[in-house]
């Protein structure tokens, strides 16, 4: 049964349907207060420094809508990627339970138009792990797909923000992640990106393809992805440190326990 909660995304108060156990015990944290809940609260903070009237916010991978939440009631405009029917249904139910209004995309971005396969996670669709890596190999889903250009020129000019959250995808789009950045921001350097990565989850599905160092080819897709955004500073999202150069990045990657999926900031 649908159960409708009052949350609080850095200080705006929303209110959010759960329509599963999945959304409730995503949204429990938010409804008893301000929630501390890892990547998901830095790429809060990510948002919340940079999103105001003026600015536009492309959310690829917007899931049931957090992020673009926040970013609307701080008065951005909001264009959101969603192509996962499930989630995309619960996104659009809460930006409309608040008054807020959002480009939605039913689409993934890709490097051409003809469309992609995602499969669901072990939660099913709308379980915020759909993914094209396949690792969970759940219900399949054939989703149109859109481009650099085509959410460019719906982005329009002027200053803008991104976030990218897209389950092992991005190493499929370095190329197209970063001329995405440098076409939007109305300025030289383009704009700020918080980048969801996914190494652990690329390193499932080379070791399940029985790839040879599957860790050591992940690092090398991380390091590769990272590279097409040329100088542009990047840093690992809320440790506060210095710049993620491959000696840092190589420390990642070596950490007892194995590698972890984690969240960079890029420029701005």
């Amino acid at each position: 049964m649908p159960t409708t909660l009052e949350v609080m995304l850095k200080g705006k108060r929303l209110r959010v349907q759960a329509r599963s156990e999945i959304e409730r015990a995503f949204w429990a944290p938010f409804a008893q207060g301000e929630a501390h809940v890892g990547w998901e609260d830095e790429t809060l903070d990510f948002v919340a420094a940079r999103a105001a009237r003026g600015v536009v916010f492309v959310d690829i991978g917007a899931w049931i809508g957090p992020v673009s939440l926040l970013a609307a009631s701080r008065g951005a405009r909001v264009l959101a990627l969603e192509p996962d029917p499930v989630a995309r249904a619960a996104l659009e139910e809460n930006l409309a339970l608040n008054g807020l209004r959002a480009e939605v995309i039913p689409a993934a971005l890709h490097a051409d138009g003809g469309g992609l396969t995602l499969f669901g996670g072990r939660r099913g669709l709308g379980g915020s792990m759909t993914s094209a890596l396949g690792v969970h190999r759940g219900e399949p889903v054939h989703v149109p797909t859109v481009t650099v250009e085509e959410v460019a020129d719906r982005a329009g000019e002027g200053a803008a923000l991104m976030k990218v959250d897209i389950e092992g995808h991005e190493y499929a789009l370095g190329p197209e992640l970063a001329r995405l950045r440098a076409r939007l921001g109305g300025r030289p350097e383009g704009a700020a990106l918080h980048l969801s990565l996914h190494p652990r989850l690329l390193t499932k599905k080379l070791r399940r393809s029985w790839t040879l160092f599957a860790s050591r080819r992940a690092f090398e897709a991380t390091r590769d992805l990272l590279a097409c955004f040329g100088d542009a500073p990047v840093s690992v999202s809320g440790e506060g440190g210095g710049p993620l150069d491959e000696a840092a990045l190589r420390e990642r990657f070596a950490r007892r326990g194995g590698v972890r999926n984690f969240a960079v900031e890029i420029g701005g």
